[in-house]
């Protein structure tokens, strides 16, 4: 029987990346998205194009149809949207039949957690378990790209900013989280199992910075604003009121040591490591 394999927020940076990777293995896969045009890319490579929203159940369970496996990526909704969200789309999911889940969910998703969304994780880890589908849960860690983005920025400051103590981070790039999500949704051996994706080794920001540096040949120094500076940093006109704070509080349990877990679950899903901080940094600014 040919697999489908649905993605929501294919037009997102992970989703998109998800579905591309599920089209490079010769999978049938949907792409679902609240705007057909942004994932015309997707269409054009030969996945079916949907309407998904998180907000509209009768939509998903639409979208939902035909297929086999659901690859849930959150919104960046708050975190009470984001309960109600993840609760429609797990009832859409098997109103629709569909026989596996996939979870996109992040690395603090525990208790005792200083990362606000935390709370999200943990309920949505909980619903897709009991949920009465097969289903597979992948952590990710923190995102490289972003910091890689920022990089001119940085190397124009001098410093590395984040309020992140002495935490350290093993930093994973978007593209290696979503081969090893795609894998996760192709392989019935990973059917009830929680995978914790990270980058190959936990590094500092002052080693980071060092990194920065040497790739950029500009001083960088790792100068960690509080947190309250940090949050008015990343205020901008269109960002949800409640991002920076959420911003600030995810740099808290990089402190707090959230972030420093090394494993090889990559590797063992995709059959090669994950990309460095360093190699990422000299292919896009060396």
């Amino acid at each position: 029987m040919t697999r489908k394999v649905f993605v929501s927020g294919a037009s997102g940076a992970l989703g998109g990346r998800i579905a591309g990777h599920l089209l490079d293995a010769g999978v049938a896969v949907v792409a679902g998205a609240r705007r057909l045009e942004r994932i015309e890319p997707l269409r054009v490579r030969g996945a079916e194009a949907r309407r998904f929203d998180y907000d509209d159940p009768t939509l998903m369970r639409i979208a939902f149809e035909g297929c086999d496996t659901a690859v849930l990526v959150p919104t960046s909704a708050p975190v009470v949207d984001r309960v109600r969200q993840h609760y429609d789309a797990l009832t859409a999911a098997r109103e629709a039949c569909v026989a596996k889940v996939v979870f996109a969910s992040f690395l603090p998703a525990t208790p005792e957690s200083h990362f606000t969304v935390s709370p999200f994780m943990l309920f949505a880890e909980a619903t897709v378990r009991q949920s009465g589908m097969d289903w597979t849960i992948l952590r990710d860690g923190l995102y490289l790209d972003p910091l890689a983005d920022w990089v001119p920025e940085i190397v124009a400051m001098g410093r590395i900013p984040y309020p992140a103590g002495e935490g350290r981070v093993a930093y994973v790039t978007r593209d290696d989280l979503a081969e090893a999500i795609a894998q996760g949704a192709l392989s019935d051996a990973a059917n009830g199992r929680l995978y914790r994706l990270t980058g190959p080794k936990a590094q500092g920001f002052v080693e980071i910075a060092g990194i920065i540096s040497d790739v950029t040949g500009k001083p960088v120094l790792y100068d960690p604003m509080s947190e309250e500076d940090f949050a008015r940093l990343c205020e901008e006109p269109e960002a949800p009121d409640y991002l920076p704070t959420a911003l600030a509080s995810l740099y808290r349990a990089v402190a707090a040591g959230e972030f420093d877990l090394v494993t090889d679950d990559i590797e063992a899903l995709t059959g090669r490591a994950p990309e460095d901080v360093e190699s990422y940094l000299k292919r896009k600014y060396g």
